[in-house]
C-alpha cells in the first residue's frame, strides 16, 4: 500500500541508527475474550512487536502497573491505546477532517494548509510530525500518485496504529477510510527523529518541510489531542531542526503553531491568523538558492 514500505513487524528500520526503539507495550483483549479478540490480539502484537498478554479481570490500570509498561493496545474492533496519562479514553485511529478537507479541496474551496504550502501535483511533501496524520492525509490527496509524501514520526505507537488503519482498515469508520486509502501510495511512513532525518537529506530535496508540533499547552477542554499528548513528544521545533529544514526544502517550509506563545517570532514568521486557536506560517526559499 504505501510507497517504500518501510514499516514491517519486527525492529523498528532506524533502530540500528541509536534511535529509540519502540515503547514498551503490551497487547490484551477487551473485558470480553471471544476467540475473534484473541485473534486479533495476536497479529496486534506481531505488527506492534510487542507480548500479548491475558487480560483477567485486570483494568487498563492494573495491566500498566502489573506489566511494568508504557502503553497498553486493546485489540478492539480497532486497536486502542492507553497510557497511564490518557486514563480511560483510549487512541484509537480517526479520520478525523481529513475526508472532509480533502472533498472540499477536491470541489474547488479553498484549504488553508495546501494554500499555505502552495501545494501542486507531483510535488513531494516532508511531513516532520505525523501525529494522528490528518495532514499526511490532505498532502498525499494533493499530491497525487505522482508525488510523495514522507511521513515522519518518532512514536513508534502513533506511527503503527495510523499504518494499520490503512493496512488493515478502520472498522468503525470503514467507508471513510477506504476512501482515504486511495491516494496511501504516495505515502512513505518513517519511524524517526527528524532532527536526525533532516541532517540526511541532500540540499533542495523536497519542495516542502512541514512542522506541526505536539502543543505543549494543554487546552481547557479534553478533547482527541490531549489523548494524542500522552503519546507524542512536546517538544517545540527545534533551532537546528528548522536550519536545516530551510536547506533540505527547495520551495518552503511551513509552520503550524498556536499564535502568542512565541514561536512565530523565534522564526521571523508571519502567521496567517495572528488572533486564531492555530496558524500557519511559512518560510520561503529565496529564488537563487533554488535548485
Amino acid at each position: 500500500m504505501f510507497r517504500d514500505h518501510v514499516l514491517h513487524p519486527g525492529p523498528p528500520v532506524d533502530a540500528g541508527m541509536g534511535f529509540a526503539q519502540p515503547s514498551a507495550a503490551v497487547v490484551t483483549t477487551p473485558w470480553k475474550q471471544t476467540p475473534r479478540a484473541l485473534a486479533e490480539a495476536s497479529r496486534l502484537a506481531e505488527w506492534f512487536c510487542c507480548p500479548q498478554v491475558a487480560r483477567g479481570d485486570r483494568s487498563i490500570a492494573q495491566v500498566l502497573a502489573d506489566e511494568s509498561v508504557d502503553v497498553v493496545i486493546v485489540a478492539d474492533r480497532q486497536p486502542v491505546l492507553y497510557t497511564a496519562e490518557s486514563g480511560d479514553e483510549g487512541l484509537y485511529f480517526h479520520p478525523s477532517f481529513a475526508w472532509q478537507r480533502i472533498a472540499q479541496w477536491r470541489r474547488g474551496e479553498p484549504e488553508r494548509l495546501l494554500l499555505a504550502a502552495e501545494i501542486r501535483p507531483g510535488d513531494t511533501v516532508a511531513d516532520a510530525t505525523l501525529g494522528r496524520g490528518t495532514d499526511t492525509l490532505v498532502f498525499a490527496a494533493a499530491v497525487g500518485r505522482a508525488g510523495h509524501v514522507i511521513a515522519l514520526e518518532s512514536s513508534w505507537p502513533l506511527l503503527r496504529l495510523f499504518e494499520d488503519a490503512l493496512t488493515s482498515g478502520a472498522a468503525w469508520y470503514s467507508d471513510t477510510v477506504n476512501n482515504l486509502r486511495r491516494d496511501a501510495s504516495a505515502i512513505t511512513l518513517r519511524h524517526t527523529d527528524h532532527n536526525l532525518w533532516l541532517t540526511e537529506q541532500p540540499d533542495n530535496s523536497v519542495d516542502v518541510v512541514y512542522f506541526d508540533p505536539m502543543f505543549r499547552h494543554a487546552t481547557k477542554r479534553r478533547s482527541e489531542v490531549e489523548v494524542v499528548r500522552s503519546f507524542a513528544t512536546s517538544l517545540a521545533v527545534q533551532d537546528d531542526a528548522w536550519r536545516e529544514a530551510k536547506r533540505v526544502a527547495r520551495r518552503c517550509v511551513v509552520l503550524k503553531e498556536r499564535p502568542g506563545f512565541g514561536e512565530f517570532e523565534r522564526f521571523g514568521l508571519t502567521p496567517d491568523r495572528p488572533h486564531g486557536r492555530t496558524a500557519f506560517a511559512v518560510w520561503k526559499k529565496p529564488r537563487g538558492e533554488m535548485s
